[in-house]
């Protein structure tokens, strides 16, 4: 059956750890490379994008048993990404076998699993079959097993000790999806309260598209970075990561600056408080992910009472200044303080606090992006008016 189309590959000791350079995947080795790279730095997407998106696909090994259908897969991929445990294997001692429109490769992984103090070597006999679908190969079927019986004892006691830590963590992974929804939808909402303001300050069809357009693909391209761990490595320092925010955040007040002033200098504070005010939904979010143990539970009180005051303080600054109360001046500097306040303590709080709870690509971070730079544009501009205004 085979004889006529098969093509064999020499068999091959030097591993594919995934850190070999590929680029379409339109040859085998650059498809096996893609995923080796994918599993070994906790890539879900790209792992998504590896395997075709099917319910007839299937996978049989010891870290998820039989599963049919890419929705089963992932959910063994995603436990292991967002468990404690740390795996890695790279692929040796493989020949490829391809025809017209499939390959399949055999060969052997070894690596190792670490879970706390508990550390295995594994080594395991691999297969695996991609199809070409729309000239990239996508895989179909993977199929593992532990050749040495006392390993496959050792490595089955530790998921039946570890069995409650598993179930745990699978719910640690829906939790995260739903607080990622949530931050998503916060994006959404302080996005079109942002298009509302610039619809109050006079800006023009043309200016509203835009600022559409761009606040559309920003949503889209931080689900991208952070969802799907694309645009910054796994083992960033903080540091780093706050000096990119710090930059980040100074570019996009510098355009804004440059191209937007005029539009708010024609708002009022009441509009610029209101917008402030829906900072609570930003709070409300993150006392949820501490519920759910999806951020440090000290530091989601920390961030959400912040959040949540200085919500507040800025709805209530807003009616003040909206009925020229007694003291409205105060309660607009009160309300910026706090709003500065909070996002100094909060950013500072992710690089440095609990950096090792989160790191670069927590959903936290598509808030600091997305929202960040916004909220601190409108603070700018209410202190510029409050500094411009004479005292009464």
């Amino acid at each position: 059956m085979f004889s006529q189309n098969l093509r064999l590959m020499e068999t091959t000791q030097t591993p594919i750890t995934g850190k070999e350079n590929y680029t379409f995947k339109t040859i085998p080795f650059e498809a096996l490379v893609e995923f080796y790279h994918a599993f070994n730095n906790g890539k879900i997407e790209m792992v998504a994008k590896n395997w075709a998106n099917s319910p007839q696909i299937s996978m049989d090994n010891p870290l998820g048993g039989i599963m049919r259908g890419w929705e089963k897969i992932r959910e063994v991929y995603q436990g292991i990404f967002n468990g404690k445990a740390k795996v890695y294997v790279e692929f040796y001692d493989y020949s490829i076998h391809e025809m017209e429109d499939t390959f399949f490769a055999v060969g052997r992984e070894r690596g190792y699993v670490d879970i706390g103090s508990q550390h295995i070597e594994l080594a395991i006999r691999t297969s695996r079959i991609f199809q070409k679908i729309n000239g990239e190969w996508r895989q179909v079927h993977h199929h593992g097993s532990i050749e040495n019986p006392d390993l496959l004892n050792t490595y089955q006691q530790l998921i039946k000790n570890n069995f409650q830590t598993l179930i745990l963590l699978k719910m640690e992974s829906a939790y995260y999806a739903v607080t990622t929804n949530w931050v998503i939808f916060v994006d959404i909402v302080i996005a079109l309260v942002s298009i509302w303001l610039f619809k109050l300050g006079r800006a023009s069809n043309l200016t509203l598209g835009i600022v559409t357009l761009l606040f559309a693909l920003s949503i889209v391209f931080f689900h991208w970075a952070f969802g799907g761990q694309n645009f910054l490595p796994t083992d960033l320092s903080g540091e780093i990561f706050y000096a990119i925010i710090l930059g980040g955040a100074a570019a996009i007040l510098a355009l804004l600056y440059f191209t937007s002033s005029s539009i708010f200098n024609n708002l009022s504070q009441e509009h610029l408080q209101i917008a402030q005010g829906f900072r609570v939904f930003i709070g409300g979010g993150f006392l949820m992910e501490g519920v759910l143990g999806v951020i440090p539970g000290w530091f989601s009180i920390l961030d959400g009472f912040f959040h949540i005051s200085s919500g507040f303080l800025a709805l209530v600054a807003a009616i003040a200044f909206l009925n020229k109360w007694r003291g409205n001046r105060n309660l607009l500097w009160m309300a910026n303080l706090v709003g500065l306040t909070d996002i100094i303590v909060i950013v500072t709080g992710i690089c440095f606090w609990v950096w090792s709870d989160l790191g670069p690509h927590h959903n936290m971070n598509y808030v600091v992006f997305g929202v960040g730079p916004m909220l601190l544009w409108i603070h700018f501009n209410s202190i510029k008016k409050l500094l411009q205004s004479p005292l009464s």
